[in-house]
């Protein structure tokens, strides 16, 4: 078999170090893709616009409502490291 990458004769996906170059180069550019995303998610609650909370009067309101902010803080991350996940694994 010849190979395409090298112009030798041997199969690509064993024996051609070119074929494993591209191979790496593909996957550190998948890599990079999947970072940017995480990137642009951590910059898109910008504290310009979502000033921090005052905590300490959110938990009195919860704790009035029957919940904790603890419980809260808790689901929130929950959700963004399943978002994280899934642009890790490819899924968004």
């Amino acid at each position: 078999m010849m190979c395409h990458y090298c112009n030798k004769s041997h199969n690509p996906a064993v024996a051609c170090p070119a074929y494993k170059i591209i191979q790496e180069s593909r996957y550190v550019d998948l890599i990079r893709t999947r970072l940017r995303k995480i990137e642009s998610w951590c910059n898109a609650y910008p504290l310009k616009v979502f000033p921090e909370p005052d905590l300490k009067k959110a938990r009195e309101v919860l704790k009035e409502a029957g919940m904790t902010l603890d419980a809260i803080s808790a689901s929130n991350m929950r959700h963004v490291l399943k978002g994280i996940k899934d642009i890790v694994e490819g899924k968004v």
